[in-house]
């Protein structure tokens, strides 16, 4: 049986915190589709564009289930609707048909076809599920709240469109319903089922409405003790996902769901990269540019601790109300990430402001990773710490030190998969575009080009 608990010491911090300390039992979770974008408003401000994804090499793109872009929101947007006036997703224009009529229809609609992969159990959803009403709509399809049948548990029920996907987006969208097949852990959303029909993917998942998002929107920041409650949750999540390799690579409130007690749910996987054994970094840009760090948005190699400076920023922006990097011009975002210092408030505790210095640091080699993270004193104790790498066969979890052999190869693969030009593409781009200050003279280079752009004209 896999260990459950509370990593024991030798802890580098000394820490006098409690420990067997754990978290709540579990609550059921939807992944909610409530979301916001840039030219939208939140909390008063205008917010970055979420869920950039940019493909540089040969890493397999995991395939977003982004909703409807809209035109204030060139990624996305989610449209809500009262329950009353949805329509249901089997619901026809024609005038109503017998009863009979319609169960034969039914029964046709979610016929169960052939599959191009062997991945979904040849189960007719509705033989399983009431569906109730429609939650949240998208690019990626319809999100129902259902119950199954013959008992009281509630559902939530996405139906994905295969009509106009291509085999890769299809093929990635398995891909991230295996990945969550795969996950048990009290903080991450629980996927109960799948299907796949001749139109459409179903993927049933725990129900629950409630997400950290609208509490920031709310509330606009959280008291210290609530954030360290979440911040012990949250690195209990990604203790589970790290030793599993598992890259989640879009942290951020809208993917953090709350149910009862308060117990935090970790959801949306579309970005999310399980790595194979000889996998020691990545390279493809994945993520919300609000919550990336310094080496993703510079396009260098990165490994799982990128997911920390993630969880570094959403728990000092769920303290402050802000981001520890924030603008509305994603140009200058990039480089204030990369360049500015982070400015920390003054009644912010201790152990909080020196647990979030070690996940914001900069360089990735001294960020606070595993196994130190679980010993700081501001978690230490209140994490529960799920291992089952032995019963799954897993080796060199990210939460272990690396062998010296596999050390090696990590700097092999960083160095070979460094960007040729030594800059990001992104920084490039926004040098070009960002207004200059006052008193400050142009790139000699822009001169020459309009010279050169005159002399072609000329002639």
């Amino acid at each position: 049986m896999g260990r459950t608990g509370v990593i024991p010491p030798p802890n580098p911090y000394q820490s006098s915190a409690p420990s067997g300390a754990s978290t709540p039992p579990a609550a059921s979770i939807l992944d909610a589709p409530n979301r916001k974008c840039l030219g939208e408003r939140r909390g008063g401000r205008a917010v970055p564009a979420h869920g950039v994804a940019k493909q540089r090499d040969g890493d397999a793109a995991a395939w977003r289930l982004r909703p409807r872009p809209s035109p204030t929101c060139p990624d996305f947007s989610f449209h809500h609707h009262h329950p009353k006036s949805l329509p249901h997703p089997h619901t026809h224009p024609e005038p109503p048909l017998p009863a009979s009529w319609g169960r034969k229809l039914l029964a046709e609609e979610r016929r169960i076809l052939p599959l191009h992969t062997q991945s979904f159990p040849q189960i007719p959803i509705m033989e399983k599920y009431h569906v109730l009403e429609m939650i949240g709509e998208g690019s990626f399809g319809r999100v129902y709240k259902g119950r199954r049948k013959y008992s009281a548990q509630v559902v939530a029920l996405k139906f994905i469109p295969k009509v106009g996907r291509s085999q890769k987006e299809l093929k990635n969208l398995q891909r991230e319903i295996e990945i969550m097949r795969g996950l048990h852990h009290p903080n991450i959303v629980q996927m109960l089922d799948s299907f796949e029909t001749d139109k459409e993917v179903v993927v049933v998942t725990d129900y629950a409405e409630g997400e950290l998002f609208q509490i920031l929107e709310d509330d606009g920041n959280l008291p210290e003790e609530q954030v360290q409650a979440i911040a012990s949750q949250l690195v209990s999540a990604l203790y589970y996902l790290h030793s599993h390799r598992i890259l989640h690579r879009d942290m951020k409130p809208q993917n953090i769901l709350l149910g009862k007690g308060g117990v935090v749910k970790l959801c949306d996987f579309g970005f999310a990269r399980a790595m194979s054994i000889h996998t020691m970094v990545l390279t493809s840009i994945k993520g919300t540019p609000l919550y990336m760090s310094p080496e993703l948005v510079e396009e260098k190699p990165y490994d799982h601790t990128a997911d920390l400076w993630s969880v570094g920023c959403i728990l000092y922006e769920l303290y402050v109300g802000t981001p520890p990097f924030y603008t509305n011009s994603i140009f200058q975002l990039v480089s204030l990430i990369i360049k500015d210092p982070i400015k920390w408030p003054k009644d912010m505790s201790p152990h909080f402001k020196s647990f979030l210095q070690g996940l914001l640091m900069k360089d990735p080699r001294q960020r606070l990773s595993w196994p130190e993270l679980l010993y700081h004193p501001f978690i230490a104790g209140r994490v529960t710490v799920i291992d089952d790498t032995a019963d799954q066969g897993i080796a060199n979890p990210f939460t272990s030190k690396l062998p010296p052999d596999l050390q090696a190869l990590k700097e092999q693969q960083t160095h070979a998969l460094a960007p040729h030009s030594g800059q990001s593409k992104i920084l490039m781009k926004a040098r070009q575009r960002w207004p200059r200050r006052p008193g400050e003279k142009r790139n000699p280079r822009f001169h020459l080009r309009r010279k050169q752009k005159r002399e072609a004209k000329a002639t």
